[in-house]
Protein backbone atom coordinates (compact mmCIF):
# COMPACT_ATOMS: atom_id res chain seq x y z
CA UNK A 1 0.00 0.00 0.00
CA UNK A 2 1.34 3.42 -0.96
CA UNK A 3 2.23 5.85 1.83
CA UNK A 4 -0.45 8.42 2.67
CA UNK A 5 -0.12 11.88 1.17
CA UNK A 6 -0.46 14.69 3.71
CA UNK A 7 -0.64 18.45 3.23
CA UNK A 8 0.50 20.81 6.00
CA UNK A 9 -1.24 24.13 6.59
CA UNK A 10 0.83 26.01 9.16
CA UNK A 11 2.00 29.62 9.25
CA UNK A 12 4.75 29.17 11.87
CA UNK A 13 7.83 28.22 9.87
CA UNK A 14 9.54 26.31 12.73
CA UNK A 15 6.42 24.26 13.47
CA UNK A 16 5.90 23.60 9.76
CA UNK A 17 9.47 22.37 9.39
CA UNK A 18 9.23 20.16 12.49
CA UNK A 19 5.94 18.73 11.25
CA UNK A 20 7.33 18.13 7.76
CA UNK A 21 10.36 16.32 9.18
CA UNK A 22 8.25 14.22 11.56
CA UNK A 23 5.79 13.19 8.83
CA UNK A 24 8.58 12.32 6.41
CA UNK A 25 10.35 10.27 9.07
CA UNK A 26 7.08 8.39 9.71
CA UNK A 27 6.96 7.46 6.03
CA UNK A 28 4.24 9.84 4.81
CA UNK A 29 4.53 11.94 1.66
CA UNK A 30 4.15 15.67 2.33
CA UNK A 31 2.45 17.13 -0.75
CA UNK A 32 2.84 20.79 0.27
CA UNK A 33 3.38 23.13 3.18
CA UNK A 34 1.31 26.30 2.94
CA UNK A 35 0.39 29.16 5.28
CA UNK A 36 -2.97 30.45 4.00
CA UNK A 37 -6.43 29.03 3.46
CA UNK A 38 -6.47 30.06 -0.20
CA UNK A 39 -3.16 28.29 -0.81
CA UNK A 40 -4.47 25.24 1.06
CA UNK A 41 -7.53 24.98 -1.19
CA UNK A 42 -5.43 25.45 -4.32
CA UNK A 43 -2.90 22.81 -3.23
CA UNK A 44 -5.64 20.40 -2.16
CA UNK A 45 -7.11 20.60 -5.65
CA UNK A 46 -3.71 20.17 -7.28
CA UNK A 47 -2.29 17.31 -5.17
CA UNK A 48 -5.43 15.67 -3.72
CA UNK A 49 -3.77 14.62 -0.46
CA UNK A 50 -5.29 11.92 1.73
CA UNK A 51 -5.30 14.18 4.79
CA UNK A 52 -4.64 17.79 5.76
CA UNK A 53 -2.88 18.76 8.99
CA UNK A 54 -4.42 22.17 9.62
CA UNK A 55 -3.56 24.94 12.04
CA UNK A 56 -6.62 26.98 12.98
CA UNK A 57 -5.01 30.42 13.14
CA UNK A 58 -3.31 30.87 9.77
CA UNK A 59 -2.45 33.79 7.52
CA UNK A 60 -4.92 35.32 5.11
CA UNK A 61 -8.60 36.15 5.12
CA UNK A 62 -9.89 32.68 5.98
CA UNK A 63 -8.91 30.75 9.06
CA UNK A 64 -8.07 27.05 9.20
CA UNK A 65 -11.62 26.03 10.11
CA UNK A 66 -13.05 27.73 7.02
CA UNK A 67 -10.30 26.28 4.84
CA UNK A 68 -10.86 22.76 6.25
CA UNK A 69 -14.61 23.03 5.58
CA UNK A 70 -14.02 24.13 1.99
CA UNK A 71 -11.51 21.35 1.35
CA UNK A 72 -13.81 18.72 2.87
CA UNK A 73 -16.83 19.96 0.93
CA UNK A 74 -15.08 20.35 -2.44
CA UNK A 75 -12.66 17.42 -2.43
CA UNK A 76 -13.79 15.07 0.38
CA UNK A 77 -10.38 15.43 2.02
CA UNK A 78 -10.47 15.26 5.83
CA UNK A 79 -8.50 17.41 8.22
CA UNK A 80 -6.80 17.01 11.55
CA UNK A 81 -6.31 20.20 13.53
CA UNK A 82 -2.92 20.87 15.07
CA UNK A 83 -3.31 24.06 17.04
CA UNK A 84 -2.37 25.91 20.21
CA UNK A 85 -6.00 26.89 20.80
CA UNK A 86 -8.40 24.81 22.87
CA UNK A 87 -10.79 27.46 24.16
CA UNK A 88 -14.52 26.75 24.17
CA UNK A 89 -15.33 29.03 21.20
CA UNK A 90 -12.60 27.56 18.99
CA UNK A 91 -13.54 23.99 19.89
CA UNK A 92 -17.19 24.71 19.21
CA UNK A 93 -16.44 26.15 15.76
CA UNK A 94 -13.95 23.40 14.95
CA UNK A 95 -16.28 20.50 15.72
CA UNK A 96 -18.80 21.69 13.09
CA UNK A 97 -16.16 21.30 10.40
CA UNK A 98 -16.04 17.58 11.27
CA UNK A 99 -12.30 17.15 11.75
CA UNK A 100 -11.04 13.63 12.22
CA UNK A 101 -8.68 14.71 14.97
CA UNK A 102 -7.62 17.62 17.17
CA UNK A 103 -4.08 17.86 18.56
CA UNK A 104 -2.62 20.59 20.72
CA UNK A 105 0.81 22.09 20.17
CA UNK A 106 3.46 21.22 20.99
CA UNK A 107 2.81 17.82 19.45
CA UNK A 108 4.45 14.51 20.24
CA UNK A 109 5.33 12.33 17.27
CA UNK A 110 3.60 9.26 18.72
CA UNK A 111 0.34 11.18 19.28
CA UNK A 112 0.53 12.71 15.83
CA UNK A 113 1.04 9.36 14.15
CA UNK A 114 -1.78 7.73 16.12
CA UNK A 115 -4.22 10.50 15.18
CA UNK A 116 -3.16 10.34 11.51
CA UNK A 117 -3.55 6.57 11.29
CA UNK A 118 -6.94 6.58 13.05
CA UNK A 119 -8.12 9.49 10.86
CA UNK A 120 -7.08 7.84 7.61
CA UNK A 121 -8.76 4.60 8.63
CA UNK A 122 -11.98 6.34 9.72
CA UNK A 123 -12.15 8.30 6.48
CA UNK A 124 -11.70 5.12 4.43
CA UNK A 125 -14.44 3.31 6.39
CA UNK A 126 -16.79 6.32 6.10
CA UNK A 127 -16.16 6.61 2.36
CA UNK A 128 -16.90 2.89 1.86
CA UNK A 129 -20.07 3.19 3.94
CA UNK A 130 -21.30 6.19 1.91
CA UNK A 131 -20.60 4.31 -1.33
CA UNK A 132 -22.49 1.23 -0.14
CA UNK A 133 -25.34 3.36 1.18
CA UNK A 134 -25.58 5.08 -2.20
CA UNK A 135 -25.79 1.74 -3.98
CA UNK A 136 -28.56 0.55 -1.62
CA UNK A 137 -30.53 3.77 -2.08
CA UNK A 138 -30.13 3.53 -5.84
CA UNK A 139 -31.46 -0.02 -5.81
CA UNK A 140 -34.35 1.02 -3.53
CA UNK A 141 -35.33 3.67 -6.08
CA UNK A 142 -36.45 0.93 -8.47
CA UNK A 143 -38.46 -1.18 -6.01
CA UNK A 144 -42.16 -1.22 -6.95
CA UNK A 145 -43.40 -0.67 -3.39
CA UNK A 146 -43.35 2.80 -1.85
CA UNK A 147 -40.40 3.47 0.45
CA UNK A 148 -40.23 6.61 2.56
CA UNK A 149 -37.46 6.96 5.12
CA UNK A 150 -37.33 9.46 7.98
CA UNK A 151 -34.74 10.32 10.59
CA UNK A 152 -35.22 10.47 14.37
CA UNK A 153 -36.75 13.93 14.11
CA UNK A 154 -39.36 12.74 11.61
CA UNK A 155 -37.71 14.48 8.64
CA UNK A 156 -37.83 12.78 5.26
CA UNK A 157 -34.42 11.42 4.22
CA UNK A 158 -35.38 9.21 1.26
CA UNK A 159 -38.28 8.52 -1.09
CA UNK A 160 -38.25 6.09 -3.98
CA UNK A 161 -40.23 6.56 -7.20
CA UNK A 162 -43.22 4.59 -5.95
CA UNK A 163 -43.20 6.73 -2.80
CA UNK A 164 -43.31 9.89 -4.91
CA UNK A 165 -46.36 8.53 -6.72
CA UNK A 166 -48.05 7.57 -3.44
CA UNK A 167 -47.66 10.93 -1.73
CA UNK A 168 -47.71 13.18 -4.80
CA UNK A 169 -44.43 14.90 -3.92
CA UNK A 170 -41.17 14.97 -5.86
CA UNK A 171 -38.16 13.65 -3.94
CA UNK A 172 -36.32 16.99 -4.07
CA UNK A 173 -39.34 18.83 -2.62
CA UNK A 174 -40.02 16.33 0.17
CA UNK A 175 -36.45 15.88 1.43
CA UNK A 176 -35.98 17.48 4.84
CA UNK A 177 -39.72 18.08 5.36
CA UNK A 178 -41.63 16.60 8.29
CA UNK A 179 -43.30 13.29 7.40
CA UNK A 180 -46.69 14.61 8.56
CA UNK A 181 -46.41 17.37 5.99
CA UNK A 182 -45.77 15.10 3.01
CA UNK A 183 -47.74 11.99 4.02
CA UNK A 184 -51.28 12.63 5.21
CA UNK A 185 -52.87 9.56 6.73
Amino acid sequence: MAPAKIMIVENERITATDLHDALTQMGYIVTATVATGADAIREAERALPDLVIMDIHIQGEMDGIEAAQAIRRRFDIPSVYLTAHADRVTLSRAKWSEPLGYLLKPFQDTHLQAVIEMSLHKHMVDRDFRRQQGMILEAASFIGDAIISVDRRGLVTFINRAGETLIGWQRADAMGKRIEEVLRL
